[in-house]
Order: structure tokens, then C-alpha cells, then sequence
């Protein structure tokens, strides 16, 4: 006996939609895919541009940029979320392209405070073989590595994120002198020679690097004081870090960080041959613990001078005044460490100015 099935009239109508819109719901994505093939569309363009660097990093703006030389450059704006001061020690960039992103120039390392705004620059990258061409959107991977002021670099950090933006021109961005350009290209919280970074001899100085900000006033101070690792001005001595250093002579090169001052009108010198102000004297010519200059314990000095000024300056556990500038901070009297004045891990401190 042959029994005879019945189908629901739901199952026949349910088989003849997917018969009529199957084919139609493939043509639809067949026209997507070639539509995203050829460039006409492309999925990329409909994601939201962003810069993301995690918790610690607050990403304010970002410019994938690129010149009619074919060069590129990478601009963002950051700012510390991190709750005390940080030293940054490096900048990295990358990309998951077969040519990945990198760049001839990263943003310089130093001490960051917390809550301060930066304006951190990539500059000689290689946009075209990285794949990043000009109006089409590209993403780049950032890294920075950073300790707590407070501690050292034993105890570094990484902090990895990531630009996702189009690629636009910035020839008329580059133009500009690095000293008069209204960015803070060094990052290190001053802008151009007007706001008295120290990294910039003139206005028309088209490098911004290896100097800092002047500690009081911007710039309308005539003597300008500060720590940093490269120092183009007036060394007055060697620190082995920014806090709980040892000190060494200016002539001694074994510590990365120096104490700098530079003066707007004069030329200053370190020499101790008839000085204006001896700052310190330390234990030994390296490795040193320091006294201020009235303590009869160790007699290797270091020095500050003007040529047509003078240079006077005085230890005080106050803030410097407004016409003076902070040179370091230390410990104590005498067998002391010393520190830097953006941190001031000590609260003793040497105001100087120009008289």
C-alpha cells in the first residue's frame, strides 16, 4: 500500500520564497563585493575615523599626513591621564601592511606631567610603501614606553594604540618653522621661541628639539633653567636620573641627563674661576653626593656665571619667584641627591636669575 504525503500549505509557501529571494539576496552581495573589488566602494570608508591609546593616554586629535614629496608624518595630540608625572623613553609606530609604517623621526622622550597636553610628531614615513595613500583611509599602530617619575626605568610600561583616519596633504603645515609654527613639536609643554622653549635659538629655527620649558613666567625670564638629555646651552652638571640622582661635573659624560641654563641677553659659563654662584659641591668629580656651597665637606665645585651680568641665585624651600628661574632641587645640605625642578621630588630648591 502506497501512502501519499501532503505537504502543509506553511512548508509550500515557505519553499517558494526562498526559491523566488534566494537568488535575488546573491545578486545583492555579488554587486557589494565587486563594488568594494574595484574601490568603488569600500568597507573601510564607512568605519568612523578614531585614536585610541588606552586609559592612560587620552588621544585629543590625530593627522595621518602626507607632502607632495611622498613623505609622511603622524601628528597627535595627547594628553596623560596617568595620576603623577611620567618619563617617556621611546615612541614606536607600525602597521599590519606587508611594508609596515615606520617612520626616520620619532617624537622626543622626557618627563610628561600628569594632566598635561602634548603635541607628539612622527615625521620621514613611509606613507606610499606602507600602503597609505593620499584620501583613503589607513591605520597605523602607535607604542610608548614610560616609568613613573617616581620610580625608574626597572619599572617601564608599554602603551600601545592605534590611528585609524584619512590620509590628507600637510605641505603647507610643514612650511613652517618648528620654532614659530604654534605646535609643540618636542612635546615637552612649551611652544615655538616666543614661549620660551629652550630648544629653539630663533623664531626662525626650524628644530624644536632638545630643549624644555622655562620653570616660572614663560618667556619673559632672561635666565632659563632646566633638566633634560640634550642640552645645547650651559651644562652645569651631570645627573644619573630626574630624582634621587647622583651628580657629576659638567665635563664628566657618564650620566644622560643634564642641568642647563640658558640666558636670552648673555652668554653664561660653568667655569669656577671667580664664579657668580657656586651651585653645589660635590663629592667627586662622578657619582657624586652634594652640599650646598656654605658646607666644608667636599671640594670638587660646579658653577654658574654671566659675561655682562651676574648670575645670583639662593637655596629655599619656597616656590621660586616670578622673575626667577628653578635650576634643581636636593635632598638636603649636604650628602644629598639631587632632582629636577618639573618633578621636584625635593623640596629644596636653587632659584637663580640674572641681575
Amino acid at each position: 500500500m502506497i501512502r501519499k504525503l501532503n505537504y502543509s500549505s506553511k512548508s509550500q509557501a515557505t519553499i517558494e520564497f526562498l526559491t523566488t529571494y534566494a537568488w535575488f539576496f546573491i545578486i545583492i552581495i555579488i554587486v557589494i563585493s565587486a563594488l568594494a573589488y574595484f574601490g568603488i566602494l569600500s568597507p573601510s570608508k564607512l568605519l568612523p575615523k578614531r585614536c585610541s591609546m588606552g586609559p592612560e593616554i587620552a588621544c585629543l586629535s590625530f593627522i595621518i599626513g602626507q607632502t607632495d614629496a611622498g613623505t609622511g608624518v603622524l601628528r597627535l595630540r595627547l594628553r596623560n591621564n596617568i595620576p603623577e608625572p611620567i618619563v617617556v623613553e621611546s615612541w614606536g609606530v607600525s602597521s599590519d601592511a606587508k611594508t609596515s609604517f615606520s617612520c626616520l623621526q620619532n617624537p622626543v622622550a622626557g618627563t610628561w606631567l600628569s594632566g598635561e597636553i602634548m603635541d607628539v610628531e612622527f615625521t620621514g614615513c613611509n606613507n606610499l610603501e606602507s600602503g597609505l595613500l593620499l584620501g583613503d583611509r589607513g591605520k597605523v599602530n602607535v607604542k610608548m614606553s614610560y616609568y613613573l617619575a617616581s620610580t625608574s626605568s626597572t619599572f617601564s610600561n608599554n602603551v600601545e594604540g592605534e590611528v585609524f583616519t584619512t590620509v590628507t596633504n600637510v605641505q603647507g603645515l610643514l612650511t613652517q618653522p618648528q620654532c614659530s609654527d604654534s605646535t609643540d613639536n618636542d612635546r615637552n609643554g612649551c611652544i615655538d621661541y616666543s614661549g620660551g622653549d629652550t630648544g629653539c635659538s630663533s623664531a626662525s629655527d626650524t628644530s624644536e628639539t632638545g630643549g624644555a620649558c622655562p620653570q616660572n613666567g614663560g618667556g619673559g625670564l632672561e635666565l632659563y633653567c632646566f633638566v633634560s638629555t640634550v642640552c645645547s646651552t650651559t651644562i652645569v652638571f651631570g645627573m644619573s636620573a630626574l630624582n634621587d640622582a647622583l651628580a657629576e661635573t659638567p665635563g664628566s659624560a657618564n650620566y644622560d641627563y643634564k642641568a642647563c641654563c640658558r640666558a636670552t641677553n648673555d652668554t653664561l659659563s660653568n667655569s669656577c674661576a671667580s664664579p657668580d654662584f657656586v651651585a653645589f659641591h660635590l663629592s667627586g668629580s662622578t657619582a657624586a653626593h652634594v652640599e650646598e656651597n656654605a658646607q666644608p665637606n667636599y671640594n670638587v665645585d660646579v658653577c654658574l656665571s654671566g659675561t655682562s651680568s651676574t648670575v645670583s641665585c639662593d637655596y629655599t624651600t619656597s616656590s621660586c619667584l616670578a622673575d626667577e628661574t628653578c635650576l634643581a632641587t636636593y635632598s638636603a645640605v649636604t650628602d644629598a641627591h639631587v632632582g629636577d625642578c618639573e618633578t621636584q621630588p625635593f623640596a629644596n630648591k636653587i632659584c637663580c636669575k640674572l641681575v
